[in-house]
């Protein structure tokens, strides 16, 4: 990286990307778009490892957890949603905000999972 060279170009969905995060581990790149799709991608393969829509509405923000196993995302929809990265499925579905989520953060220490 320190080069400056393009190392690879991860082609997903034809929507702007909205937000994007790497794993702590540096394992995946997680990325949202406009499409409210939610892909990650294998940074040694540079590959789609799954997709899944995440959202009623675009997803603005994202952050993964210190562990690298949970990603939250915060949308236009007005929810808060936490994610399993490796499989896939939401564990935590936080509705009641007024409106759009434009920042999500975990607590950077692994052995307290707070959002």
């Amino acid at each position: 990286m320190a080069s400056g060279e393009k190392v690879a170009e991860l082609k997903g969905d034809t929507e702007t990307v909205t937000t994007f995060a790497v794993k702590p581990d540096g394992t995946h790149l997680v990325a949202a778009s406009r499409s409210m799709q939610i892909s990650v991608w294998d940074l040694a393969t540079f590959k789609t490892v799954r997709s899944f829509k995440a959202h009623e509405a675009p997803v603005i923000a994202m952050d993964i957890d210190a562990s690298s196993t949970l990603v939250a995302t915060g949308s236009a929809d007005s929810t808060v949603k936490v994610w399993d990265i490796d499989r896939g499925y939401c564990t935590h579905n936080f509705k009641g905000h007024g409106g759009l989520v434009t920042s999500v953060k975990f607590h950077p220490s692994k052995e307290k999972l707070c959002l």
